[in-house]
């Protein structure tokens, strides 16, 4: 069994990543006018300009670009590229074990892609990501 943990565990390592979006505050900010002048031009001239901003405004935009942003990080796809198959099922073994035992760690990992968000590195939270899925997958072996 430990011999199979370990080659598992080897495999999510090298496994070659994709590598996600890049998203950080900065790609946000530099979003907001194109998508505002876009969505404008879509209502078009016949609309009350007070509508149109109401309806499309810089809030909004935000939070649309920092939600695609954050649901690159936890895309399925994404996950199974960067861990594998087999790492990505210890991943969500990881994650249903955490949330099992230890209630409060979960809103961390809720929290955790917005470390990538915050201008450091995508290649941190995909370290980060391949830890969780050996410990996920070292958990399972050792279940009795």
């Amino acid at each position: 069994m430990r011999k199979a943990v370990l080659i598992f565990s080897i495999i999510i390592v090298l496994k070659q990543f994709s590598q996600p979006a890049n998203c950080n505050f900065e790609t946000v900010r530099q979003a907001i006018a194109p998508r505002i002048f876009a969505e404008q031009t879509t209502d078009g001239k016949t609309q009350s300009v007070v509508i149109t901003r109401f309806l499309h405004n810089k809030a909004g935009i935000i939070g649309s670009e920092v939600g695609k942003c954050y649901f690159s990080y936890i895309d399925p796809i994404f996950l199974v590229n960067t861990l594998s198959i087999f790492g990505f099922f210890s991943f969500l073994y990881f994650i249903y074990d955490l949330t099992l035992n230890r209630a409060q760690l979960t809103a961390v990992l809720v929290l955790f892609p917005f470390i990538a968000f915050y201008s450091f590195p995508s290649i941190i939270l995909i370290i980060i990501y391949k830890l969780f899925a050996i410990i996920g997958l070292t958990l399972f072996a050792l279940k009795k």
